[in-house]
């Protein structure tokens, strides 16, 4: 390989690296060939990723990417393969969603985007408390029991996915797909769960906004 220089047209030189024995007309046509890339570059727009968004809808959109998150983190304590790496990239792609405003920034966004946030996580108490309410009558329980065994499932779903959401949090901090506490895990969200099930007449989310806002009951470190 040879530098090859040559003078355009507007009276600068121009370097090009070629092939020894090179003609001047395949050096002129190289050289061309370098400076259009080099503008087409400079012309090509920044691809500028999307700012994440605040709100109700984003807080959900960016929650349900975190559920995906904490059941891949359940397969990378089962020691799935790749699961880990899945759960990293649903928890970025959540980030990318939704971002938290500061409460005195803007209040209406900090409460509603929680709010957002709390939706899908209350889709799965609802429903299991909902069809063992239902069901439990046909079984031959009576008001007492079907209330106890629809508390009950709801509780159990609530629990479940604390569980899960604590393993994804266990990665997140940097912990190892095969060395996550799955007793932690689970031993977290038993009080997690209580106040999940119980606040506000079986309102499943609301211990997830309390928490957000810095009331925090009986959690402990996982």
């Amino acid at each position: 390989m040879v530098t090859y220089e040559i003078q355009g047209p507007d009276g600068n030189l121009y370097q090009i690296d070629g092939p020894e024995g090179a003609s001047k007309s395949q050096i002129v046509a190289a050289i061309q060939a370098k400076l259009r890339s080099q503008e087409s570059e400079v012309r090509a727009p920044e691809e500028r990723k999307p700012e994440p968004e605040t709100g109700f809808f984003a807080g959900m959109r960016g929650a349900a990417e975190n559920i995906k998150a904490a059941g891949y983190a359940v397969q990378a304590a089962a020691g799935v393969e790749g699961a880990e790496e899945k759960a990293k990239e649903r928890r970025e792609k959540s980030k990318a969603i939704y971002k938290q405003p500061e409460f005195l920034e803007n209040p209406v966004e900090y409460v509603t985007g929680l709010a957002g946030q709390s939706i899908p996580y209350i889709v799965a108490p609802v429903v299991a408390g909902g069809v063992t309410a239902l069901a439990a009558p046909a079984l031959g329980a009576g008001a007492l029991g079907t209330t106890i065994a629809a508390t009950g499932a709801s509780f159990l779903a609530n629990a479940g996915q604390f569980s899960a959401t604590n393993l994804s949090r266990q990665l997140e901090e940097g912990t190892k797909g095969k060395d996550l506490n799955v007793l932690n895990a689970v031993a977290a969200s038993i009080p997690q769960a209580v106040l999940d099930t119980l606040s506000l007449k079986m309102m499943p989310g609301l211990g997830n906004i309390l928490g957000k806002a810095g009331f925090r009951l009986g959690e402990r470190e996982i």
